[in-house]
């Protein structure tokens, strides 16, 4: 089956190579790098080729400074060395849309390469496809919400098993061309043995192979979750300061990130403690063990697993915003939860998700906590009708924003 999927972020990529010397695409394995980077640019490098590694390890500069642009260098990580001849060739003749750049390890948190590129690089993560992306939609979710067009009728045909079926699958572009469950499943069991695991035995040390994947099998349950350190340490029989260095080379490898809490001066105690999430749901579903949709639906995990997926799609269209997104969570040490806060060109709105299809206007008491700061309070449901709750406050179904 030959699919091919129009990346938000195509347009926005077109742009940036008129104007900067280099751009860095980065995100984690099989996300679509070196498909969308070989539309920007035909002239391809991967450092993944033993001969092109070797060349520009044994004399960076001069592989650099005789190599033709625009080029694409693909998972550029593995050569840090040329990162300082990139910066010499740019200075020398400063003009854009030289250098395309990607890697699946985040390599702007090495400090060396950060000031070797600094001013001259722009910086782009692609994460795997979005459900808008699978199912070609042009819209920009974090916008959608902001304008209030989730209030108007919706005209999607999408349904919540559709929704749930896209959770089951995740957005890796090629498991999208796979039918079958067993070969799904396969293709997840192959990319944690070929991408995460070859990945971070690359990246550091790993002393033991098999407790990094039992901990790695342990924080999918925790996924949409605080993240409890010592009893992760407990369970997967490692120490504080092991777990922190696994934790950091998943993130350094696109496979987790952390969602900080909000914290406005509401006189309300805040739990500090961030919210860990897998970075795809295909891949969390693979690890708890769910092949199929009525799975899904009866998991223990199911609330936090669309938790998950629905963090992941607001990340997806925040890089995509014409203006910068932050997201939180909100829980107070009395209990109180919000699920997320959006906050997006100054205005707050505040999204809870339940997976039922009703909604009761104890589903709204956090919000009323920060009611100043809101432009709306959401509760996204199973339903097919809008319901106002009072001013401000709605209760909406999910396929009114998708």
């Amino acid at each position: 089956m030959i699919l091919k999927f129009k990346r938000h972020l195509e347009d926005i990529l077109k742009d940036a190579v008129k104007t900067f010397p280099a751009i860095f695409i980065s995100g984690a394995r099989q996300t679509g790098k070196s498909t969308l980077s070989i539309e920007l640019c035909s002239n391809y490098i991967t450092f993944d080729d033993i001969n092109a590694y070797l060349s520009a390890k044994n004399d960076p500069v001069n592989f650099i400074m005789q190599i033709k642009t625009p080029v694409v260098l693909d998972e550029v990580q593995k050569v840090p060395e040329v990162f300082e001849a990139i910066k010499k060739r740019i200075d020398t003749n400063r003009k854009p849309n030289e250098f395309i750049l990607t890697g699946s390890v985040n390599i702007l948190r090495f400090r060396k390469v950060k000031e070797s590129l600094a001013g001259r690089l722009a910086i782009f993560e692609l994460y795997p496809l979005s459900i808008f992306e699978v199912f070609n939609k042009k819209e920009n979710l974090i916008e959608k919400i902001f304008s209030g067009k989730f209030l108007e009728e919706s005209r999607s045909n999408l349904s919540f098993d559709d929704l749930l079926g896209f959770i089951l699958k995740g957005g890796f572009p090629e498991i999208h061309k796979i039918e079958s469950e067993k070969m799904r499943y396969i293709w997840f069991s192959s990319y944690v043995s070929t991408y995460i695991e070859k990945d971070v035995l690359e990246l550091g040390e790993i002393r033991n192979i098999d407790k990094f994947l039992t901990l790695l099998n342990i924080i999918s349950s925790y996924s949409g979750n605080l993240i409890n350190k010592s009893k992760i340490s407990q369970f997967a029989g490692i120490d504080n300061k092991t777990l922190d260095y696994y934790l950091n080379l998943l993130q350094l490898i696109y496979q987790i990130k952390f969602l900080r809490p909000f914290s406005q001066n509401v006189k309300k105690r805040f739990i500090k403690t961030p919210k860990i999430y897998f970075n795809d749901t295909g891949l969390l579903c693979y690890l708890l063990g769910i092949t199929s949709i009525n799975e899904l639906k009866k998991h223990i995990y199911f609330g936090n697993i669309v938790e998950t997926f629905m963090f992941n799609e607001f990340l997806k269209h925040s890089a995509c915003s014409q203006y910068p997104v932050e997201i939180f969570f909100y829980r107070t040490t009395d209990k109180k939860e919000i699920d997320f806060i959006l906050k997006y060109r100054g205005e707050y709105i505040a999204v809870e998700l339940k997976t039922s299809s009703t909604v009761s206007e104890k589903d709204f008491l956090p919000m009323k906590d920060i009611y100043s700061l809101l432009k709306y309070g959401i509760v996204l449901y199973k339903g097919d009708r809008v319901f106002s709750f009072g001013d401000r406050f709605f209760a909406v179904p999910f396929k009114n924003i998708f």
